[in-house]
This record gives structure tokens, C-alpha cells and sequence, in this order.
């Protein structure tokens, strides 16, 4: 595959967002539609009263049935895209025991890491911003459903790294983009994705913190040239964010369970750095698919 020019492939580096973006906001309109048609066929509200619906919808399981179909929507466009670009990847060549663990410890340490720098962040940072960080992400401080869990622990990662590692981190090393620049683009796409929708003090915060996870998440994608421990990772950090949430709402004193992990956070980091550099990087694939040409596509 011939490199191709650098502009170019930045321009096309963003399709992959809006096209998982559109695809969620679409399903989710349909999926508004049928909980619609579900809870005014049961009777739970007259047509009349629009209020009483907005306060239904935004309720489980309704909330959670909406935000599933929506990360289906997504993850059903980044396979399919993925598919394009899956033949110069390594898969799930890279999977093994040490790789489940050292990905399960690393997104464990990095979800720590993350939760104690927002906590500093926080002591200098206006009121403001910690109350609307708060808010956004209040409905993971309640028990959350499995529809929930299925959403953020599960369907989140893979569909977001399809899109991300998997489809736009190939645009752009295939136009002649260097590593760094690879890395650094990719991420900041995915931060501008966890902004959008609703811009506040909130998801700017999400996007700082997303943005810096998606550089360890780029840089595994390539030195594993897989999408495989990028999604684990993944699936790790966002599955501990629910179980910590879920253990703060357990007790009165959060602060508990925050200082908790600390020791936790070291042992996982120490865990996965030991794990990760006895797995050897597989930055070529097995095979290439030959394009067109008759020429083999440029590999990371």
C-alpha cells in the first residue's frame, strides 16, 4: 500500500467518530420510539402529559435500553469498517494468559491512577467543575443495572476501540504519519468524542482524562499491532470505574474505598509492568493480504 499524503489522512482521521457517533444517535432515536410505544401501550402515561414521559424515559430500565442500542449502533459500524483494515492485524494472535492479566493490571492501576488525579485536580479546581463531573457521572454512583454494566463495561470498549484503534489509528499510519503524531491525533479524537453531545466543566474533564488514557491504549495497539489488549484494557478500567462506584455508594465515608486503592493501584502497576515486558512486541503481522498492486500494505 502506497503511503499517501499526511493532510489527508488527518482530514480523514475523524470520520470513524462521526460515523460510530451518528450510528449512535440514530439507534437511539429508535430505541426512544419503541420505549415510547412501550410505556403508552402499558398505560404507565397518558399521551397528554409530555412531562411525566420525559421523566419515565430518563428512568430505568428505559435510560439504560437506550444507551445499549446506541453502543450497538456503534459497535455494528466499527465491525464492519474494522473488517477493511482487520488484514494487516495480528487479532487475537496476541491473546494469552499473560496478556488477559497484564491488561486486566493495567487498566486496573490506570483507573486508580486516574481516580487520585482527578481528586487533586479537584482540590484546585473551581466548585464548579468537581459539581459538574458529579453530575455526569452520578447515575454510575447508583447500583448500577446490568444494562448498564453490559453498556460501559462491555459494548463501550469494543465498539470506541473498533473506531479508534482499530479503524482511525490505521487512517492515519497509513499517510505517511509518525508514530507520535499516530498516537496523539487518535487520542485526541477520542477525548473530543467523550465531549460531545453536551459541552460543560464535566465532559471537558472526561476528555482531558480520555484523551491521556487513549495514548496507553494507541501505543498497545501498535506494539501489539492488535485492538485485542487495547480492548481489554479497556473493558478493565471501565469495569473497575462501575465496582468503585458501587463500593463508595456502599458505604458513608467514600473516602474509604479511595484510599483503598492506593496500595491496590501499586500492586496492579507493578503487576502489569512485569507481565507486559515479558510478553514481546508483535508490531508485524503473520501474513499480508495483497492489494490490488500486488504489493504488500505498510504495516506499523
Amino acid at each position: 500500500m502506497n503511503k499517501k499524503n499526511p493532510v489527508v489522512g488527518f482530514l480523514l482521521s475523524p470520520l470513524p467518530m462521526l460515523a460510530g457517533i451518528a450510528a449512535l444517535y440514530v439507534m437511539q432515536i429508535i430505541a426512544v420510539f419503541v420505549c415510547s410505544a412501550v410505556i403508552f401501550a402499558t398505560g404507565a402515561i397518558a399521551l397528554n402529559e409530555v412531562t411525566d414521559f420525559q421523566d419515565i424515559i430518563m428512568q430505568e430500565p428505559f435510560y439504560s435500553a437506550i444507551d445499549v442500542t446506541g453502543r450497538l449502533g456503534m459497535l455494528i459500524v466499527g465491525f464492519f469498517w474494522y473488517r477493511v483494515y482487520r488484514y494487516s492485524e495480528n487479532g487475537f494472535r496476541t491473546l494469552s494468559l499473560k496478556m488477559l492479566i497484564g491488561c486486566f493490571a493495567l487498566g486496573i492501576a490506570v483507573q486508580g491512577i486516574m481516580m487520585w488525579g482527578m481528586t487533586f485536580a479537584f482540590w484546585v479546581l473551581p466548585e464548579s467543575v468537581y459539581e459538574s463531573y458529579a453530575e455526569l457521572t452520578e447515575a454510575l454512583v447508583n447500583d448500577p443495572s446490568w444494562l448498564t454494566v453490559l453498556s460501559v463495561a462491555v459494548l463501550a470498549p469494543i465498539s470506541e476501540e473498533l473506531l479508534f484503534r482499530g479503524i482511525t489509528l490505521k487512517i492515519l499510519a497509513t499517510h505517511n504519519i509518525p508514530k507520535t503524531g499516530v498516537v496523539i491525533v487518535q487520542a485526541v479524537w477520542f477525548g473530543v468524542f467523550h465531549m460531545l453531545g453536551t459541552f460543560s466543566y464535566g465532559t471537558a474533564v472526561q476528555a482531558v482524562y480520555t484523551s491521556l488514557f487513549a495514548i496507553v491504549l494507541g501505543l498497545f495497539a501498535i506494539r501489539f499491532n492488535s485492538v485485542v489488549p487495547s480492548i481489554l484494557i479497556h473493558m478493565a478500567l471501565n469495569g473497575g470505574a462501575l465496582l468503585l462506584s458501587f463500593l463508595e455508594s456502599l458505604t458513608d465515608n467514600p473516602e474509604i474505598v479511595q484510599y483503598a486503592m492506593i496500595p491496590i493501584s501499586v500492586l496492579f502497576i507493578a503487576l502489569a509492568l512485569f507481565i507486559n515486558t515479558k510478553i514481546p512486541a508483535m508490531p508485524a503481522p503473520v501474513r499480508f493480504k495483497k492489494d490490488d498492486q500486488g504489493t504488500e500494505p505498510q504495516s506499523f
